[in-house]
């Protein structure tokens, strides 16, 4: 079985079982967005009072989130700072080419705006993520603002599953 026969498959079997709200959340996503609509909401980020970071998806089991094969895609991070830092946040994922020689580097992302946070109690950011290759594709984001700021038991990072497609497709 090829692996994009297996995938289709794995996809029919989870939709037999998903529920009619994350049917309706997965048409809602794979719909067009209006010219001008903010891009989708991927990650809170938390920062709290000891300036530890927490991410969490914004839905639990929702659908995977739909990136372009070969292209970018904008999501927006929610950044809910209760310590007032001003540092630089941070995104690396070990799923991007930042360490060389590893061939399972399918990501490049970039956060935007690359400054630092202004200490407002909540602010946005744009993440940008492009894949190199086509199909579901789970990948580990962590955020931060410096050395010594991840969560206890890694809350820092965050887990998420993509279906990569062609451009047009």
């Amino acid at each position: 079985m090829s692996a994009r026969a297996g995938a289709a498959a794995l996809t029919l079997v989870a939709a037999a079982f998903a529920p009619a709200a994350g049917a309706q959340q997965q048409r809602r996503q794979d719909a067009p967005r209006p010219a001008g609509a903010p891009p989708p909401v991927l990650v809170v980020v938390t920062i709290n009072p000891e300036s530890r970071v927490k991410a969490d998806r914004t839905a639990p089991g929702a659908p995977p989130a739909a990136l372009r094969a070969g292209g970018w895609t904008a999501f927006r991070v929610q950044v809910r700072n209760e310590a007032r830092v001003t540092a630089f946040l941070r995104v690396t994922s070990a799923n991007a080419p930042s360490a060389a020689g590893r061939r399972d580097r399918w990501l490049d992302l970039r956060l935007e705006p690359a400054a630092r946070l202004t200490g407002r109690p909540e602010e946005w950011r744009t993440l940008w993520l492009r894949s190199r290759d086509e199909g579901m594709r789970e990948a580990r984001l962590t955020f931060d603002v410096g050395q010594g700021t991840q969560d206890m038991g890694f809350r820092s990072d965050v887990a998420l599953l993509f279906r990569c497609r062609r451009g047009g497709e």
